[in-house]
């Protein structure tokens, strides 16, 4: 025929106009089968492409001119339609053509890796997509499709800022401690049971009563766990929805030293960062969180194992060498941890601006156990033997009282029963203690140190780190039983 094409109306000059959008409108040569459809249907088609008579993209800002990107340049006359609509919202679409890589950009419909504002459909069509170990992902909204399938590898990021829509099957990996090791975690997923994390022993905090019960149920988002796998080479596996949007966790307490402790996690497939969580909840809880290292040695049944305490001022190591240079203030998805309520909180709330996406910040090295540096007007002790391994910080700050201080002082959690070191502030045990700056009005600053042990022995205390950025303050240990 040599009578126009249209399209967006009917074939009668008087038809009515379609009510709606056109996009990316493509005249083959030849008819397709269901098959080439299927794969051709989400691809922005390039100009030299087999087969092609013309291609309009619609990406004129004005005019009414829709120019053809294809080899003849059959441009097209618009006529009663406004060109230029924005199209953020059309989603981006899996096709999988060429592998399963998640940052190869032939397997996208629009021909580049998907980026932050984009909206995701996950399809059945071709590989199904997995995010590898080192891949980094940050979207908008992400929808999987009936049949089709996402893998997240251990150690990916997946920062979801929308929504996520799961008609299909999505699946979250992460590799806990093995041999018996416990490990503190909770699911980034909102339909994931407590089954489901497949682990030997299993166990959630009461903060009622500050004991420990066995964990049934549904794992919520935000809800942390100590898991131990007996299993040498561990992997949690969880399929469901991932978790998104803003998170709010009740925080519970009661009369006790030990019932203002809440275990919680990391609600996301994405890490998060400290100060941004600290920040956010600056009202609900103090300033320190708390995460197992478990030691992994065994004395009378029980284990070595204690808390690295994290807060502003430092991070204090629960065992020597093995945290001392992997806390990268953040924490890593299916991460569990202590926190502290104060009078105030009532919810502990996790938001998605929270996530972090820089490369490398969700490995395994940085999950379960951390420990790090201190800041400067700090000292580090340490108190140790062949087996046994204790920090403590101590810190001069502007901001410090001789009371408790929420965001600089951060509370011991005596992990190991056998073995512990600490400072002594109002009748209660520290990990990490800052004190007032001497000046005139404060001549000097003491802080109480303290430990338990159950054996007796040779232990050694010895200056882990020691920073100080004046002359102005001489530092003393002083022996008050052996002078």
């Amino acid at each position: 025929t040599t009578a126009p094409i249209q399209f967006g109306r009917a074939p009668d000059p008087f038809g009515a106009p379609l009510k709606g959008g056109l996009d990316e409108v493509v005249i083959w040569d030849q008819v397709l089968s269901t098959e080439e459809i299927g794969l051709k249907a989400f691809v922005i088609v390039r100009g030299d492409a087999e087969g092609l008579l013309a291609s309009y993209h619609f990406d004129e800002n004005s005019g009414s001119i829709a120019y053809d990107s294809g080899p003849q340049d059959i441009h097209a006359q618009i006529d009663g339609a406004n060109i230029g609509q924005s199209t953020s919202d059309i989603p981006v679409r899996w096709l999988g053509t060429m592998s399963a890589s998640w940052t190869e950009q032939e397997n996208w419909s629009s021909g580049i890796i998907p980026q932050t504002d984009d909206n995701l459909v996950i399809t059945a069509l071709g590989n199904s997509p997995i995010i590898a170990a080192t891949d980094v992902v940050e979207i908008n909204d992400l929808m999987i499709n009936q049949g089709a399938s996402l893998t997240l590898e251990s150690g990916g990021i997946l920062a979801i800022n929308g929504e996520a829509i799961n008609n299909g099957t999505f699946t979250t990996k992460r590799i806990p401690e093995a041999n018996g090791k416990y490990s503190m975690v909770g699911s980034p997923l909102v339909n994931a049971n407590v089954s489901d994390f497949g682990a030997d022993v299993m166990v959630a905090y009461d903060p009622l009563v500050g004991e420990y019960t066995g964990a049934t149920g549904t794992a919520f988002p935000g809800t942390g766990y100590f898991t131990a796998y007996f299993n040498p080479e561990p992997e949690i596996t969880l399929m469901g929805t991932p978790s998104t949007g803003e998170i709010n966790v009740p925080l519970i307490s009661s009369l006790g030293p030990t019932s203002s402790y809440n275990l919680v996690a990391n609600p996301y497939t994405a890490p998060i960062a400290y100060d941004e969580f600290v920040m956010a909840n600056q009202l609900a809880i103090s300033g320190a969180i708390w995460l197992r290292d478990d030691g992994g040695i065994n004395a009378n049944d029980s284990r070595f194992g204690d808390y690295v305490t994290v807060n502003s001022l430092g991070v204090v190591a629960a065992a020597q060498g093995s945290t001392g240079s992997v806390w990268n203030g953040n924490l890593a998805s299916f991460q569990g941890f202590f926190v502290r309520k104060i009078s105030s909180g009532n919810n502990l709330t996790f938001t998605p601006a929270m996530q972090v996406t820089t490369a490398g910040s969700n490995s395994d090295v940085n999950h379960f156990r951390s420990g790090g540096g201190a800041p400067i007007q700090s000292i580090k002790l340490a108190l140790s033997n062949k087996k046994q391994y204790n920090e403590v910080i101590v810190a001069l700050s502007d901001q410090a009282t001789f009371d408790e201080d929420q965001h600089l002082d951060a509370a011991k959690i005596k992990g190991n029963p056998h073995f512990s070191f600490y400072s002594w502030l109002n009748g209660e045990a520290f990990a990490i203690q800052a004190v007032p700056k001497p000046d005139q009005s404060i001549m000097e600053s003491s802080v109480p140190l303290g430990f338990d042990i159950d054996e007796p022995g040779d232990f050694q205390l010895s200056v882990v780190e020691f920073n100080n950025d004046s002359d102005e303050y001489s530092i003393f240990l002083i022996d008050h039983l052996l002078g």
